[in-house]
This record gives structure tokens, C-alpha cells and sequence, in this order.
């Protein structure tokens, strides 16, 4: 729950209505929604999906989150951390490029159980690594030696 104080200190609000936990992309095979694996790995990364779920503090948030969403995960394993939670979810993103369709089973779960379903089709990855890089390193060069200059050390390297 500390990053989400610090998230709401650094976005200079006291609240956010929906925090979404993404599904680690080193789980998609596992848990995410076109991967209808099972066995050992799937309970793992379901187990620590979950354990992120309850840690997410929107239980305990004194109105701060104003509930939890998870993303792109196969219906059953959903399903599952859904009963298994004591923090529920109330909404679930579907990235359509995976499977083209809403499945019935999540269709049916979502509007039984008053979770909202929300549909998106973004890329797998949003954007990539070396543009990342090339965005963020002149601030974090200049975020450098501002730190450097502060502290006396700006002929260091």
C-alpha cells in the first residue's frame, strides 16, 4: 500500500477510484487469458496474483482506492481468485487481440457477480524498451546532476 500513497502523493490527490493490477507478463502463459494452462506454475502465479490483490490495501485504504481490477487473466483463474479473495475485484480488462471475444464463462461471472468488463485491445507491449530508454535517460542525466550539484560532488563521475 506504500505505492499507492506515494502514487497519490506524487499525482497531488487524496484518491483514486480504480487501481488495476496487471497480470506480470512472466505469468500470461500461465494465468493470462489465452493460456488455459494448469498445473504447479498456473497455482503459482495465481497465488501470487492474489497475494498483489490483497496487499493492493483497498480494503484498508480509508477511501484512498476506491476498489481493485485485475487484467487480462483466463476466466477460470479469475473465477477462482475471485471466490478466494477476501478484497474482490470489481472489474476485470479483457484485451481483445488474445481472444478476439469476451468468453461466455467471464461474460456470465462478471454480470452474476456485479464485476465490471472492460474490453480493450492494446498492443502486448506499449512501448518498447529501447524508446523507453531514449525518453527517460536526458531527465534521468539531468535528474543526475542536479543531484550531483546539490551535494558537492558535480566533478564526479
Amino acid at each position: 500500500f506504500a505505492a499507492v500513497k506515494a502514487s497519490l502523493s506524487k499525482l497531488a490527490t487524496n484518491r483514486v477510484d480504480m487501481l488495476f493490477v496487471a497480470t506480470p507478463i512472466e505469468a500470461m502463459p500461465h494465468i493470462g487469458i489465452g493460456s488455459g494452462a494448469v498445473g504447479p506454475e498456473q497455482a503459482e502465479a495465481k497465488d501470487q496474483l492474489l497475494k498483489t490483490l490483497e496487499r493492493s490495501g483497498t480494503a484498508d485504504s480509508g477511501g484512498e482506492v476506491g476498489g481493485a481490477g485485475l487484467c487480462d487473466l483466463h476466466p477460470p483463474v479469475f473465477i477462482q481468485i475471485y471466490e478466494e479473495s477476501t478484497i474482490k475485484p470489481i472489474s476485470i480488462q479483457v484485451n481483445l487481440k488474445s481472444c478476439c471475444v469476451v468468453p461466455e464463462e467471464l461474460s456470465s461471472f462478471a454480470k452474476d457477480n456485479k464485476v465490471t468488463l472492460l474490453t480493450h485491445s492494446d498492443p502486448g507491449e506499449l512501448l518498447p524498451g529501447d524508446c523507453l530508454r531514449n525518453m527517460l535517460y536526458p531527465k534521468l542525466a539531468e535528474g543526475a546532476r542536479a543531484l550531483l550539484s546539490t551535494s558537492g560532488c558535480e566533478g564526479t563521475r
